[in-house]
């Protein structure tokens, strides 16, 4: 779960690190809003900020599909 990575502040100065982490292992990564310390909003606009130039299939995976594999849904 990557949700509380992608707020921390130093994310900024690590983005091509963070973007060879979500291209290579996309398929093990997912995202939730860790609320309530940080707001969905908040965390929204993070994610987009952080996920712009990745391909809309990864994104999907990251935020979505991964988790419900990972529960069987």
């Amino acid at each position: 779960d990557f949700s509380y990575t992608i707020m921390h502040p130093e994310i900024e100065k690590k983005d091509e690190k963070f973007y060879n982490i979500i291209n290579e292992y996309y398929e093990k990564i997912c995202f939730g809003s860790d609320w309530p310390e940080f707001s969905h909003n908040d965390f929204i606009f993070q994610s987009r900020r952080v996920l712009r130039d990745v391909s809309s299939y990864k994104i999907e995976k990251v935020v979505g599909s991964n988790i419900k594999n990972m529960f069987n849904i």
